[in-house]
């Protein structure tokens, strides 16, 4: 995206987005909040284009900075609120949470298949130990620890790929429930 394209309006939608966003309900964005929500990489060249435009904003009264726990965040003033009603349909980059989504989904079609051949494996292993009555306690433990790991990335995979609803941009997609952490693909490595 070319420095010229990041108008006050594109800001500012992006602002609103990120807010709306945020799982903790709260007004203010911080700056990567910011860069993620416009599609920008982080990075200097990115704040060199940036952190001018959001310096134009805060002098013309559009938005507001504040430290909040030491970090700096922006909010839309009043003025930046009309601002934004007036700009109408402003087309954003494809939101993080939707992108969440989207890489999870891929992830989920391409490694469920082993994932769940691993639980078969596993089975197969457990089976053997109990048809030799064999195995001491740790051989049982370990088993079921393996059989555990396992069987958490079938079932988080199976969520990201089949129960996982597409976020929308009106507000945060937070994974809740009884199973909090579904969404974390870190289990599957």
């Amino acid at each position: 995206m070319p420095g010229d394209e990041l108008t006050d309006d594109l800001i500012l939608a992006a602002m609103d987005r990120a807010r709306r966003h945020d799982e903790r309900r709260r007004s203010a964005v911080s700056y990567p909040a910011l860069v993620r929500h416009l599609g920008l990489p982080m990075g200097s060249a990115t704040g060199r284009r940036l952190r001018p435009r959001i310096r134009e904003l805060e002098a013309g009264g559009v938005i507001a900075a504040a430290k909040r726990h030491g970090v700096v965040v922006y909010e839309l003033t009043r003025r930046g609120e009309r601002r934004l009603r007036a700009s109408g349909t402003v087309v954003l980059p494809e939101s993080p949470q939707h992108i969440a989504w989207r890489v999870a989904q891929d992830a989920a079609a391409a490694g469920l298949g082993g994932f769940r051949e691993d639980v078969r494996v596993l089975l197969c292993e457990g089976e053997a130990l109990l048809a030799r009555d064999a195995g001491d306690s740790e051989d049982w433990f370990v088993l079921g620890e393996r059989l555990s790991r396992a069987c958490k990335r079938v079932g988080s995979a199976t969520h990201c790929l089949r129960e996982w609803v597409e976020p929308g941009d009106d507000s945060a997609d937070v994974d809740d429930g009884p199973r909090r952490g579904r969404r974390n693909m870190r289990l599957w490595s």
